[in-house]
Parts: structure tokens; C-alpha cells; sequence
């Protein structure tokens, strides 16, 4: 059972990553954390899905703008078994992301 920071580091521009997959037979509980270290506003999309690539109905955030300097944070995400959780900026501003998780066994 992993508890914890999953991910944390710098997302690329408009290219979906992958920051966190609880893995087969887990559940995991996550908070997300988005943290814009550039001095322009920058657009994040946050999604779910079975692999890297998603669909728009599975997007949590799509085209949030956060400042300069401001951050983002989408708690109480729940995944199981092999859905992941991808996160994309919209430019090459600065944008870090942090993922907590608590995970179970099934």
C-alpha cells in the first residue's frame, strides 16, 4: 500500500501525462494539486481515464485558467484498479503538479 506524494514535478505542454494509476486490485484516494510558478495565467485540463489518452466526458477540469503565481487543488478523487489520472497546460508556463493518494487493496 502506497500513502503519500505520488507525482510531483512539471507537466508538458499540451501533452496529456500520466501523474497517478492506483494499479490492479487497489483503490486509491487522491488530492491534486496544481501550482503555477510563472508570472502568466496558464490553461490546465485534469482528467480520468484506462490509459494516457482520455475523452472529453472524463475531463474534471478542462481549460481552467490559473494566474501567475496561483494554484488549484481538486480533492477527494477516487480511482480504481488501472484508471489514470492525467493532467495537460495549455502553454509552457511553469505548472507543477502534486498528487497525494491513500490507497486500499480491493
Amino acid at each position: 500500500m502506497a500513502n503519500g506524494v505520488q507525482f510531483a514535478g512539471e507537466i508538458s505542454l499540451s501533452a496529456p501525462e500520466v501523474i497517478y494509476t492506483p494499479g490492479a486490485a487497489k483503490v486509491g484516494v487522491c488530492t491534486v494539486s496544481f501550482c503555477n510558478r510563472g508570472s502568466t495565467a496558464t490553461k490546465v485540463r485534469l482528467g480520468y481515464c484506462a490509459s494516457a489518452t482520455t475523452v472529453a466526458a472524463f475531463y474534471l477540469e478542462y481549460g481552467v485558467t490559473i494566474q501567475g503565481g496561483g494554484v488549484l487543488e481538486r480533492t477527494g478523487i477516487v480511482l480504481s484498479g488501472t484508471q489514470t489520472l492525467i493532467a495537460e497546460c495549455e502553454t509552457t508556463s511553469a505548472m507543477n503538479v502534486i498528487v497525494f493518494s491513500i490507497e486500499d487493496t480491493l
